[in-house]
C-alpha cells in the first residue's frame, strides 16, 4: 500500500483562547497532522482534539521573534464527516490552524523522523531529514515577522496558507529515497525568518516473499 493524500484543509487564524475547523477524512491506515501558531513564545497550546480525540504533540518550536509553531499528530483519526478540530490555548493569543489527512501510513512507528529548526534572515530555507526508503515527509512553516507567506519550493507541494498569520502547511506529494527527504519552501523577500517543524512517515511494512509463503503453507 502506498500513501496518498486523502484531504487538506488550509490553514486560518482567530485571537481568542481556541480554534475550531472541520475536517473529514476517509480511506484506510489513515493519519492526521495539524500545524498550529500563536503569536506568542510561551507555551500556551495545551491540546488539539480531533472529533473530541486528543492528539499527540509531536514537536514545538518558540522563535526569537515572538512565535511559536506546533505539530499534532493523530493515527487511525475518525471518518466522522466535518469533524471538529480544536485547538485550545490557556491565554488569548492569535492562533492559526490547518489540518492534512493521509492513507497508506504505517500505524506503528511514527514518526520515522522529525527535525525542528530556526531560520533567520533566509529567503528559501531548505530543511533535509535522514528518512527512511518510500517515506513522505511534511513539513510546516511559519514566518515570524508576518510579512511574507511561504511558498512552495523544491520537493515541496502546498496545502495551504493562511496570510494572516503567515502559516504554511507542505509535504512531498510523493514517496522520497531513503535518506533523501529535502524541502524548500520560498518567499518573495530576502530577510524572512522562519521557525519550522518537519518530519516523515512510512507506508505499511510489506511482508517478504518467504514469509508470505509460508503464511500460505500454513
Amino acid at each position: 500500500m502506498a500513501i496518498a493524500l486523502d484531504a487538506s484543509t488550509a490553514p486560518t487564524n482567530t485571537t481568542g483562547t481556541s480554534l475550531t475547523k472541520t475536517h473529514t477524512a476517509a480511506g484506510a491506515n489513515r493519519l492526521a497532522v495539524v500545524t498550529v501558531t500563536i503569536t506568542s513564545t510561551n507555551d500556551w497550546i495545551t491540546g488539539v482534539t480531533y472529533d473530541t480525540v486528543a492528539m499527540t504533540r509531536l514537536a514545538t518550536l518558540a522563535g526569537s521573534l515572538g512565535r511559536r509553531i506546533y505539530l499534532y499528530y493523530l493515527l487511525a483519526p475518525n471518518t466522522t464527516a466535518s469533524a471538529s478540530v480544536v485547538a485550545s490555548s490557556s491565554d488569548s493569543t492569535t492562533i492559526a490552524m490547518g489540518i492534512v489527512t493521509y492513507t497508506g501510513v504505517s500505524q506503528s512507528g511514527f514518526p520515522d523522523a522529525s527535525t525542528t529548526s530556526e531560520r533567520l534572515n533566509v529567503q528559501n530555507p531548505t530543511t533535509t531529514l535522514s528518512n527512511a526508503a518510500d517515506a513522505w515527509t511534511h513539513l510546516c512553516a511559519d514566518e515570524q515577522l508576518g510579512n511574507a507567506n511561504p511558498g512552495a519550493g523544491t520537493g515541496s507541494t502546498s496545502r495551504g496558507v493562511d496570510a494572516g498569520s503567515q502559516t504554511g502547511q507542505f509535504d512531498s506529494n510523493a514517496a522520497v529515497g531513503a535518506g533523501a527527504g529535502s524541502m524548500q519552501i520560498t518567499s518573495d523577500d530576502p530577510s524572512r525568518d522562519w521557525i519550522i517543524i518537519m518530519h516523515s512517515f512510512v507506508p505499511p511494512s510489506t511482508p517478504t516473499g518467504g514469509l508470505l509463503m509460508m503464511q500460505m503453507v500454513q
